[in-house]
């Protein structure tokens, strides 16, 4: 292992940016969490001689470098292959039981967000999800092995075009500490298939009060109301509940009012409409009878 000395003489180790969203990542994490803030890195120890805690200069450039392929990648500017890549975060005092169960906590929503494409941005996650076994996982979903400090601390390598996107670490953030609002569709479905939410959903139209609903009654009184009319009006089958006579009475004024006389005439049907003419050939004598006058007699 190289010492501080012999790694300060290459220029590429003091050429290593934090990027300031990188840092200020570090810091919102131990922030919010009531953490040190030594409790978040970025920057590698002498112990880190390849990977996401070294810039990719320095991964290319120093004798030192064990492994030139981990977390290399292409197309990047010459300022991104200074970029430090490589997030690491203690959740709690490290080694006891509270920081394993916030590793298995944070972990997990990591990794749910990584595989499910919510953490664009991000390559890989290193952590625990049971706190007894260190997983890496990438953003395909594919899995592999890393040290047992991850127990302790979980860690992301970002991708190196990604480490001057304030945006990601915000999503960052909010992902390991449960604040983060968006889900997948299985996600979705989980809550929907819990019982004390079908319970409360199935409840809800009921509760409805508002346009179309009398003032005073809620949407469940409305629908008992209808149930209770079509029962009085299911009792009432086989009565003569229309008068049609009377309805026909009713309506022919209004009717003939605005038909013309051809399509009054259009509308009798042939087997009345003889009667009808006799109807009417009556109707129009009397109609044409003199008047008899008499004279008034003293």
């Amino acid at each position: 292992m190289p010492t501080y000395a012999q790694l300060q003489a290459e220029p590429y180790w003091g050429r290593e940016i934090t990027t300031p969203e990188v840092d200020w990542l570090g810091d919102e994490l131990c922030r919010r969490t009531g953490r040190p803030r030594s409790a978040c890195g970025t920057k590698g120890d002498n112990r880190h001689l390849g990977g996401a805690h070294r810039s990719q200069e320095w991964i290319k450039w120093s004798k030192y470098c064990t492994n030139r392929s981990y977390t290399v990648q292409s197309g990047l500017t010459a300022e991104q292959e200074r970029h430090l890549a490589g997030i690491d975060f203690v959740p709690g005092e490290w080694g006891s039981d509270r920081n394993r169960r916030l590793m298995v906590e944070q972990t997990g929503r990591l990794v749910d967000a990584l595989v499910s494409g919510r953490l664009a941005g991000v390559r890989e996650v290193i952590g625990t999800l049971d706190g007894r076994t260190v997983v890496g996982v990438r953003a395909d979903g594919s899995t592999f092995s890393s040290d047992d400090s991850h127990l302790d601390h979980w860690h992301l390598t970002l991708d190196r075009r990604k480490c001057r996107d304030k945006q990601l670490m915000e999503r960052i953030v909010a992902v390991a500490l449960g604040e983060d609002d968006d889900m997948d569709a299985k996600q979705f479905l989980a809550i929907l298939k819990d019982p004390a939410v079908a319970r409360e959903m199935r409840a809800l139209p009921w509760q409805y009060v508002g346009g179309g609903i009398p003032k005073g009654v809620s949407t469940l009184g409305v629908l008992n109301e209808i149930v209770l009319t079509g029962r009085a009006t299911a009792a009432r089958v086989g009565a003569d509940l229309v008068d049609e006579r009377q309805l026909a009475a009713d309506l022919a004024p209004a009717l003939l009012a605005v038909l013309t006389p051809e399509a009054i005439a259009a509308a009798i049907p042939d087997t009345l409409a003889g009667q009808v003419v006799d109807v009417l050939a009556a109707r129009l004598s009397a109609d044409k009878r003199p008047t008899v006058v008499t004279a008034e007699t003293d």
